[in-house]
């Protein structure tokens, strides 16, 4: 239960530093817009038409959220880093399976909100009946996103000390 109110505080710690900031988020976002935008106006309606949504869709939708998230999990332990205080939540009277879980909390929270931004967007340029594979998408994205911030964050934490690991995590 410990270590569940720890990972609580870490993530609200976490959440709260980036709703007063914007930082990460906002280059998620850029980053994501800027992807949605490039195969929207590259493809042109003729090839989309030929194509299909269904088939189109999907694949960009995934490659911009692993790229845009890329972004929000290397931010995630940048704070951290930083200022040296990973040491001070290390030496913290806890499990340190608690940063694990906050910082996967936090990184949830901020995949759902992009998720909440890019999916309709997406749907707008490629002509996707939304409410007509609502049930079915949100499944998808639901285990999707959990499992892209577990590996993400478990990753992000290990490439956080190193020298480059920001390439080393899009790898």
């Amino acid at each position: 239960m410990r270590t569940l109110k720890t990972a609580w505080l870490i993530a609200a710690k976490d959440l709260r530093l980036e709703l007063r900031s914007w930082h990460s988020l906002a280059m998620m976002l850029a980053l994501a817009l800027a992807v949605i935008f490039a195969f929207a106006f590259s493809l042109g309606t003729q090839t989309m038409a030929r194509v299909g949504a269904e088939r189109l869709v999907p694949a960009v939708l995934w490659l911009t959220l692993v790229f845009a998230a890329l972004v929000g999990f290397r931010n995630s332990f940048l704070l951290e880093s930083e200022r040296d205080a990973m040491s001070g939540l290390l030496m913290a009277p806890s499990d340190r399976s608690a940063i694990y879980l906050g910082k996967l909390a936090a990184n949830l929270a901020a995949v759902l909100l992009l998720e909440a931004v890019i999916v309709p967007l997406a749907a707008l340029f490629f002509g996707v009946d939304l409410p007509a594979v609502a049930m079915s998408l949100a499944a998808v994205l639901a285990v999707h996103t959990y499992g892209l911030c577990a590996i993400g964050t478990l990753l992000g934490g290990l490439v956080n000390r190193m020298r480059r690991g920001e390439s080393l995590l899009a790898i």
